[in-house]
């Protein structure tokens, strides 16, 4: 009897310490290099689901583990790890590999057999 009674207590806290663990609120800004907010960047606490997007004004707000570390990315820009806490200002670097990667090609037919570049093959 006396060793359900310490199982039951030992899950009970311990189901307390991780509810109370996800209630930290991790909060901030994310910025790019001239200070202007990043819309729509991903924020998600690593190791983990939990996460949001940046909004107009680049905040971001969501409950997680303290001591938590975030990753943020978006396109064009280098993902970044920091330490989670609350009010962070977190700057962005623009990707200058990937930014000069790739592209588009949008040539009409006919212009298509006058180029000689290397998205026109095909």
């Amino acid at each position: 009897m006396n060793q359900t009674r310490f199982i039951t207590l030992l899950v009970s806290l311990l189901f307390a310490v991780v509810t109370h663990a996800q209630n930290y609120q991790l909060s901030g800004t994310v910025v790019d290099e001239t200070g202007e907010p990043i819309i729509g960047a991903s924020v998600v606490e690593k190791g983990s689901t939990r996460g949001t997007v940046t909004d107009i004004d680049g905040k971001f707000a969501f409950k997680g583990n303290e001591g938590a570390h975030l990753v943020i990315s978006y396109v064009g820009f280098i993902t970044t790890e920091v330490a989670g806490g609350q009010n962070l200002k977190i700057t962005l670097k623009e990707d200058q590999k990937s930014l000069n990667e790739g592209g588009s090609c949008g040539l009409r037919h006919a212009e298509k057999e006058r180029c000689n570049g290397g998205c026109c093959q095909g």
